[in-house]
């Protein structure tokens, strides 16, 4: 019994060995684990019962529902009132602002046509060009609908409108193909519900966008009574509507992993009125998704008297990058031309802003981190332009040097890790040009101090320190008139509690050249004080 019992020990620590050997990747290859995404052990096979099929991954799904109308101060009332429960039980509720950035490029009307064309395509008015109501417009980007398409060309698509004006902007996307389904309810809520319930059910839909128009339309005559409330609290009864149907479908089907996020495309003017005036009750607005958000911000309990603190909150921009991340169908970062930055996964930068640096050779990039990442990448027009350290800022880009001065605009995408965020930036480019070759015609003497002490005129004569012996010294001009890679003679003549053995003193020259007899000429030099000392001659004649 106790040789069996050792030789069991012994196949026991053998096999124990096995694996061992066989978890830390034994064997001559020496490369790096391959990544599998985690999933169920299978149950191993026997004779007589054989191994479960593996666990399919979860398709990913979405439904975007859009609210007309939907006043912040009066949304906070509904709130608190519990009047909204279909919406409150949803998950997060973001704070959120639309209309672009006040006095930028991005700047927007409030009113349905951009703040649609906003929604759908992830971009301000600066890329998809939609400006106002009008019918005859078409976006100028890319919407969500042909994005899906182009990354998965069997997803089917569908958008459910109470607004005739979206049927309208989606006939291009419609006549391509991009769009499988469009039905325009003309005004009917009840409308939407029943269509959109039947598309979820039954429909086979990859991403479903559901738009009503209720608390816009009772607004516009009632103003924010109690009216205006139990306007909200029908549209919250037709999203419950939507809740059911979709949970239906998941009982149905379990494997479909859906996203849903329900938000307001704008605000009101202060009377109810969709006024589009660029002020908080217009452009403050709330996005709410049932998955967990990278954005943990709450909810001011009333509007700012500014929305300029509101760009620290979600955007209008961040619902298609949103919906794409869930389907896995976001672009490649050097292909990325939406501002937005998805609300779900790994965040992106925020705030991301451009502005020309002072010489107007260059644009200037600033933005913020919600969290810190490994490293940023920066991409203008799809190239990488630099990498920097995860807890960087800014960027300050002087690498396109266009030909001429003109006007040029560029696409930035500042990544964050795997996670893309992209700025259309206008640069008002001034071409440097040469002062030597402008200025130096019919001088006697020109001393530029830039490097050297000589004369570029005649060589014969040169600038001297006042100190023997001392060494001039070139400093970086900054952002003076050379600009921030030139270099200017930086003097020393400072003589404070204790003397400045280093110092030059200042320099001189003797020249003939010049006399009381001399035909008037000018002096011209460019000068920059520490502001420590005071009383001292810049220029002077005198020795």
């Amino acid at each position: 019994m106790k040789t069996l019992q050792g030789h069991l020990a012994r196949a026991a620590l053998s096999m124990s060995a096995l694996l061992l050997l066989a978890s830390c990747g034994g064997g001559s290859g020496g490369g790096a684990t391959p990544f599998f995404p985690l999933s169920p052990s299978p149950t191993p096979a026997t004779p007589g019962n054989p191994a479960p099929a593996p666990v399919p991954a979860k398709q990913g799904k979405a439904l975007v529902i859009r609210i007309d109308g939907v006043q912040y101060d009066a949304l906070q009332q509904a709130l608190g009132a519990s009047r909204v429960p279909a919406l409150q039980g949803l998950g997060t509720v973001l704070p959120a602002y639309t209309g672009g950035i006040k006095g930028k490029p991005t700047q927007q009307q409030a009113t349905d046509g951009p703040a649609w064309a906003t929604l759908l395509t992830g971009a301000w008015a600066d890329r998809h060009e939609i400006r106002s109501n009008y019918e005859g417009q078409g976006f100028k980007a890319d919407t969500v609908f042909k994005l899906l398409k182009q990354s998965h060309a069997t997803a089917r698509t569908a958008a459910i409108a109470s607004w005739s004006g979206l049927p309208q902007l989606l006939r291009t996307d419609k006549a391509a193909g991009y769009l499988d389904l469009v039905k325009d309810c003309d005004g009917s809520d009840s409308c939407v519900s029943s269509e959109a319930s039947a598309a979820i059910e039954g429909g086979g839909y990859d991403l479903i966008v559901a738009d009503y128009q209720g608390p816009t339309q009772v607004a516009d005559v009632a103003g924010y009574g109690v009216d205006y409330q139990n306007a909200l609290a029908e549209v919250d009864r037709q999203i419950a509507t939507l809740k059911a149907s979709l949970a239906r479908r998941r009982t149905a089907q379990p494997n479909e992993d859906w996203l849903v996020i329900v938000t307001t495309t704008h605000g009101l003017g202060a009377t109810g009125v969709a006024d589009g005036i660029p002020v908080p009750s217009n452009l403050a607005t709330i996005v709410a998704i049932d998955k967990p958000a990278n954005l943990a911000l709450a909810a001011p309990a009333t509007l700012p008297v500014a929305i300029e603190p509101w760009y620290a909150y979600a955007a209008a921009t961040d619902i298609v990058p949103t919906v794409l991340t869930h389907l896995s169908a976001r672009p490649a970062a050097d292909k990325y031309v939406i501002d937005g930055s998805p609300l779900i996964g790994a965040p992106g930068v925020r705030q991301l802003s451009a502005a020309m640096n002072k010489q107007r050779s260059g644009v200037r990039l600033t933005w913020t981190l919600p969290a810190t990442p490994a490293a940023i990448t920066v991409l203008r027009d799809g190239a990488a332009v630099a990498t920097l350290p995860g807890n960087a800022l800014e960027f300050e880009d002087t690498t396109m040097a266009p030909g001429a001065s003109g006007f040029f605009t560029y696409n930035y995408t500042v990544v964050a890790d795997q996670t893309p965020v992209s700025l259309r930036a206008t640069l008002d480019y001034v071409k440097p040009v040469s002062l030597l070759a402008s200025v130096a015609n019919g001088l006697t003497h020109m001393f530029t101090l830039k490097t050297t002490l000589a004369d570029r005129i005649d060589s014969a004569q040169a600038f001297m320190p006042w100190v023997n012996g001392a060494a001039p010294v070139y400093a970086a001009s900054g952002d003076g008139p050379f600009g921030g890679a030139d270099t200017a003679l930086q003097s020393t003549n400072y003589a404070g509690p204790t003397v400045c053995t280093a110092c030059d003193g200042g320099y001189r020259i003797p020249t003939a050249s010049v006399t009381s007899t001399t035909a008037p000429f000018s002096f011209g030099f460019w000068f920059r004080s520490d502001a420590t000392r005071s009383g001292m001659p810049v220029v002077s004649n005198k020795n």
